[in-house]
């Protein structure tokens, strides 16, 4: 059977590969085949076993990085690629290999080729060709290594840079923000279902909004998300106003401003980071990547997870949307879900959100709640890597983090009273529990945003207040939250002292509710946020 393209418009041409440098997955008799293909252009291949060993090579490869990924398909959990009940792979390094316009993806299997509909899921889903035959396998790389077929995402014409971890902080490898990478692989491959009549359940338009959000998100950003190490105060420097959202909260202390998709002040967020940055090099550190999702509502289990070291969970665990729901059900496969990942991640931290009523002890009691505490606590014993934060912090590979699920009263907001309401506490209350926030924090994770980054119905102003109270230095460097379904996304808000030789600061802000990703695209496996922080050494 000849090799299987997806053929880009015209408009779109790949440039030719240089050295092929392959990363091979596969069979040992395949992968004599692939390794074979690849000497006679004068390249290399490295095979590995299984999809974690992959995983691990594909996240280490530098200086050389690989621009060919050869795999079969697989046969078990260890090495099956694909998701098995939802479109999109289950490993994350072939879907950052799809996000990459240099690499190319190229599954080797006798049952997709064999199978139109197992061939069609493959290429749908990003795939460069699906071959079963050395020589297949020849010719889609010399093909290749010419003018190429597949569509190029075009990085340098939105400014997007290299924010996939590598363990050094501040490099790039010309790569995209890896869920902006998967976003944009998953709409070619919507698009590519609607070509071919096949139905996805999924609204394109919606996940094309996603991904354009992002897209702008990230041009603000510069292309990356790097959360740096704070650097001493430098003297004398000029503070530039910017503009702020009209929605901003402030207070009389200092100035915030968020650089996001639109009504960015660029010269003061340039001469911000150049104040950071003063000293930062000089400075031994490595980064932690940190991944980050919340408002998964009894979804977890259709996310696919990225590699990472933190995977940090800021609420709404399950539904609870009405009486029907079995929320202790829900709960037990959330911890199921915890514990799977807990073998992925060095750690794993989650906070409960308002959904989560079976775990506010203050407002809730009965047999549910009982049932629900002893089914944490088993988790907590038997996964030492797993930890639960209610108002509380823990220190991990040398970040603080610090967590709350509270969040506003509607009963005192708008004077209802909902099913989702663990956790709603009145203002006074928000106020005494924010003050205990210990002051320099890595990581702040609530389930509610600030004021300044949500509509006023969903996100809190005491919790803002209580954060501007403190000192630019002292406020969290990176600040995780969800709830606010519509605000998807992210941003970096400055800190600056007023006055012509304020201090100035910077938290990166990750608002990663999966519920708009998930609705619109159920089978998409959502969008995982990701970031490096630095670390000193």
């Amino acid at each position: 059977m000849p090799p299987k393209f997806i053929h880009p418009p015209p408009a779109s041409v790949r440039p030719p590969l240089p050295r092929l440098t392959a990363l091979c997955l596969a069979s040992p008799e395949t992968a004599w085949e692939v390794r074979g293909v690849i000497a006679e252009t004068g390249g290399s291949t490295v095979r590995v076993s299984t999809v974690a060993d992959a995983q691990s090579r594909w996240d280490a490869q530098d200086p050389t990085p690989f621009n060919v990924v050869v795999t079969a398909l697989g046969t078990d959990d260890s090495t099956r690629v694909f998701a098995r009940t939802i479109s999109g792979f289950a490993a994350p390094f072939c879907t950052e290999a799809v996000g990459d316009s240099r690499v190319l993806l190229v599954i080797y299997s006798h049952t997709a080729c064999a199978h139109p509909a197992t061939r069609d899921r493959c290429l749908a889903d990003g795939a460069y060709a699906v071959v079963n035959s050395r020589a297949d396998l020849a010719a889609v790389l010399r093909a290749a290594r010419g003018a190429a077929a597949r569509p190029a995402v075009p990085v340098a014409a939105e400014g997007m840079t290299a924010a996939r971890a590598t363990r050094t902080s501040g490099e790039s490898q010309g790569r995209e923000y890896p869920p902006l990478a998967r976003r944009r692989a998953r709409l070619r491959a919507l698009h590519a279902a609607h070509a071919a009549g096949r139905e996805t359940g999924a609204d394109a338009e919606e996940v094309a909004e996603v991904t354009e959000a992002l897209a702008k998100q990230l041009a603000a950003l510069g292309g990356e998300v790097v959360v740096r190490l704070r650097s001493e105060p430098v003297a004398d420097t000029a503070v530039t106003p910017s503009s702020v959202p009209t929605n901003a909260g402030g207070s009389a202390g200092g100035v915030d401003s968020v650089t996001s998709g639109a009504g960015t002040d660029t010269a003061a967020a340039d001469a911000s980071g150049q104040a950071l940055r003063k000293g930062d090099n000089e400075r031994p550190k490595t980064v932690v990547r940190v991944v980050h999702v919340s408002d998964t509502h009894g979804h977890h289990d259709r996310i696919v997870l990225p590699h990472g070291d933190l995977l940090l969970h800021t609420g709404d665990i399950t539904g609870n949307y009405g009486r029907c729901e079995d929320l202790a059900a829900e709960f037990e496969s959330f911890v199921r879900w915890v514990d799977a990942a807990a073998g992925r991640f060095r750690h794993v931290v989650f906070i409960a959100g308002n959904h989560d009523t079976f775990l506010d002890g203050a407002c809730y009691d009965g047999a549910a709640v009982d049932r629900a505490h002893r089914t944490l606590k088993r988790l907590l014993a038997r996964r030492p890597n797993v930890h639960y934060l209610q108002n509380s912090g823990v220190t991990l590979l040398g970040l603080t983090i610090w967590g709350s699920p509270v969040v506003p009263s509607r009963v005192e907001l708008a004077n209802k009273r909902f099913y989702s309401d663990a956790f709603e506490r009145i203002s006074n209350d928000r106020r005494v529990q924010f003050a205990t926030i210990p002051d320099g924090l890595d990581i702040l994770m609530t389930h509610g945003p600030p004021q300044i980054l949500a509509h006023p119905q969903q996100a809190d102003s005491v919790l803002e207040a209580a954060l501007l109270a403190k000192a630019p230095r002292d406020r969290p460097r990176l600040h995780l939250f969800g709830h606010a379904h519509d605000y998807f996304g992210v941003c970096q808000v400055e800190h600056r002292t007023e006055g012509s030789h304020g201090s100035s600061a910077v938290t990166v802000c990750m608002n990663a509710a999966q519920a708009w990703v998930v609705g619109a695209d159920p089978c998409g496996g959502g969008t995982p946020l990701e970031c490096l922080v630095e670390v000193a050494a």
